[in-house]
């Protein structure tokens, strides 16, 4: 199986606007959704998998088996190996969602409250990131932020990120949505490996 390195996940334009941000910011929060219903379909694959071998073997147990079992069992344990390569790079590319994430919430705590709020939140919270699905809560934090813009507020779920278990789980920032922006990232190192 190959290497997945990590990543994040960037858009084809510089974000200039409180607006660009936001819509990066939704769209990560929607592909990462899919690819954590994703992860979980593999999972629960891997799971009726084991389940069938486990139901075939006992019955050939000192018995020789058949060509057409042996090549039951030759296909189920192939699917079983590429579900679970398929489920490391999920779990990586969901990281990269995360990572992605975690990248414009520090951004937005570092210009609205400082470069020592974020150092001693990241600290606190270091490697505790919870997934986007926990279960109920993420739907009400979905909820929030639509509430939010729907009214034309740009509102950030915090999802994969050193916020969240902070108890921080949606951001909502006063800047109007046309507003310029300071991103922290260096975009011609970015535009650079795209080439």
């Amino acid at each position: 199986m190959e290497k997945v390195r990590e990543f994040i996940v960037i858009p084809q334009k510089k974000p200039e606007t409180v607006r660009d941000l936001l819509g990066w910011h939704r769209k990560l929060l929607f592909d990462c959704l899919k690819q954590e219903l994703k992860k979980r379909l593999i999972e629960s694959s891997i799971t009726e998998l084991n389940r069938l071998i486990g139901k075939m073997v006992p019955s050939f147990e000192g018995e020789v088996l058949d060509s057409a079992a042996k090549l039951k069992l030759q296909s189920i344990n192939e699917l079983l190996q590429e579900a679970r390569e398929e489920l490391l790079v999920t779990k990586k590319v969901i990281k990269s969602f995360y990572k992605s994430n975690e990248t414009i919430i520090a951004a937005i705590v570092k210009s609205h409250m400082g470069e020592e709020t974020l150092t001693r939140l990241r600290d606190q919270h270091e490697d505790t990131h919870p997934n986007l699905l926990h279960e109920p809560g993420w739907m009400l934090e979905y909820q929030v932020a639509k509430e939010q813009w729907d009214k034309g507020k740009a509102a950030f779920l915090t999802f994969g990120t050193f916020m969240d278990p902070a108890k921080a789980d949606v951001i909502v920032i006063s800047n109007p949505l046309d507003e310029k922006i300071e991103f922290n990232l260096d975009w011609r190192e970015i535009e650079e490996s795209r080439e």
